[in-house]
């Protein structure tokens, strides 16, 4: 028997195996493989590692399996972490995971899995970290299921999709999938929802006509900070009634390649102080935006405004009161050059 507490091989790029002898480590609390690109496999002696209580193989994109049997006697696992690993998820080693009575943080990624009946008691008896559902198609049942994840959660062309967990998630992706209409109706949403929600980015939405419908309750959005909106064609406003208000810790706002949006704000109750601590703004080809919003506002915080392929938008964007915020506008080099790389950047990752 061998005593270690903790097994680092961060960012190994050549590891390819791990040592049998690893099932040595009786009292081996930590392995990290965070990053070891080449990784092939784990061994099936890991089933000795009684004491196992962290389990990190993020960004093994090799790795394919978990041997059976594995995970399932690791008892006192408590965080795993797979994002971005080569496995793929399917009832049987998400029917080993429920076993593990000691996990409290799990951070998993499915890929092409039909998500239906068999992942619901899994989402309710474990606390998920992070959630990354990938050409997936999602069973509507499931979303009562889906309310308390606590960090990430990533839906990529998932067919389905036409709710969201709107509690404990604080960061919210998604992109390039074809059954969303909008993101929140509030009259079938629970109270507070995306309290907690601190970053938004919904991508190549070719049905989404709506952020939100209807007036949210206080609370709602209040510590949102980042809003990242791209390839929306039939998105023709962003904010609507009742929402601006709740946008106090917005910071940066990012719209590209929405050709029917006309507004930014169409909020009737829109108060001058609205955005108080916004900083940036992006603004990328919109070719039918005529306006931000119907009042010039303060803007007391928004120190840079990038403005490119608006041939609409009115001049100046902000109001009278503010031609001193530095405008980025079509013949701003470093404006294309942003756009242009993350232009670049989205066509690749498609």
């Amino acid at each position: 028997m061998v005593s270690v507490n903790s097994f680092d091989k961060m960012w190994c790029r050549n590891l390819q195996d791990l040592p049998i002898g690893i099932g040595k480590l009786v009292q081996l609390i930590s392995l990290n493989l965070c990053g070891c690109t080449s990784l092939r496999k784990l061994p099936i002696e890991m089933k000795k590692l009684n004491n196992l209580r962290r389990l990190d193989i993020r960004d093994t994109k090799i790795l394919k399996r978990i041997p059976r049997g594995v995970l399932s006697v690791l008892r006192k696992l408590e965080e795993l972490n797979t994002l971005g690993s080569g496995l793929k998820w399917f009832a049987s080693g998400v029917e080993e995971l429920s076993q593990l009575i000691s996990l409290s943080d799990i951070s998993v990624e499915m890929r092409k899995a039909n998500v239906f009946h068999w992942f619901k008691p899994f989402l309710k008896s474990k606390r998920m970290g992070s959630l990354y559902l990938r050409n997936c198609t999602i069973d509507p049942s499931i979303f009562p299921y889906l309310l308390d994840i606590d960090g990430e959660v990533t839906f990529k062309s998932c067919e389905g999709l036409t709710q969201f967990p709107t509690h404990g998630c604080k960061w919210l992706t998604v992109e390039a999938c074809p059954d969303l209409k909008t993101l929140l109706i509030v009259e079938k949403a629970e109270r507070n929802a995306f309290e907690s929600l601190d970053g938004l980015v919904l991508d190549q939405l070719d049905q989404l006509q709506a952020i939100c419908t209807g007036v949210p309750q206080p609370g709602c959005f209040s510590n949102m900070t980042s809003v990242e909106i791209q390839e929306c064609p039939n998105l023709k406003v962003i904010f609507t009634n009742g929402v601006t208000r709740l946008l106090k810790n917005l910071r940066l706002l990012e719209v590209f390649q929405c050709p029917q949006l006309v507004k930014i704000v169409a909020d009737e109750d829109l108060e001058i102080n609205a955005f108080p601590s916004l900083k940036e703004m992006r603004l990328c080809e919109l070719p039918e935006l005529t306006d931000i919003c119907h009042l010039d506002l303060n803007w007391p915080s928004l120190s840079e405004a990038h403005v490119y392929l608006c041939s609409k938008l009115r001049r100046p964007p902000f109001g009278a009161k503010h031609v001193d915020i530095s405008l980025n506008d079509e013949m701003d080099n470093q404006m294309t050059k942003f756009y242009l790389r993350r232009k670049e950047r989205g066509s690749l990752l498609g």
